[in-house]
């Protein structure tokens, strides 16, 4: 039998034990990101892969690999979930509508103190196949709580 040097061939279909539910986005996610890391195909859910332009080897392989990862995400949810996500074109169109139903990046939480009512973003960590945050996006938002440590006074003599 040939050996065949493309790294799709004899991969495995099942990526994490975990199925996603929609009670579980948290757990289902970190163990098949690291799945995807691992078998090398993270930059196709996180928007990096280039898409190859016009008909090519570099385009049927592209093809192929995508499918396999579509395939490993179908394997990873249930059968409720996987309805969803059937159509989409590509993994990346799978992982973001996943994300978006399930991942709820933000949610806003408030609290009393002292007779106040504080409201305070809080956020999951951000998933490990999103784009990293621009500069701009880290400054602390207008409800951070900043400390800052109190004025030193200096006596001259």
């Amino acid at each position: 039998m040939a050996e065949s040097t493309s790294s799709t061939v004899n991969s495995n279909i099942q990526v994490t034990i975990i199925r996603l539910t929609k009670e579980n986005y948290l757990q289902w996610s970190a163990p098949i990101t690291m799945g995807i890391v691992v078998r090398g195909r993270i930059t196709y859910v996180n928007g990096r892969k280039v898409e190859p332009v016009g008909t090519s080897v570099a385009s049927d392989t592209r093809f192929l690999e995508d499918n396999q990862l579509k395939t490993w995400i179908v394997n990873s949810v249930s059968s409720d979930i996987q309805t969803l996500i059937l159509r989409k074109r590509t993994a990346r169109d799978m992982w973001v509508i996943l994300e978006e139903m399930y991942g709820q990046k933000k949610k806003t939480v408030r609290s009393h103190h002292e007779g106040e009512i504080v409201a305070v973003a809080v956020e999951h960590p951000p998933s490990l196949v999103s784009p990293p945050p621009s500069p701009v996006a880290s400054l602390p938002s207008p409800l951070t709580r900043v400390t800052l440590p109190k004025a030193r006074t200096c006596r001259f003599k």
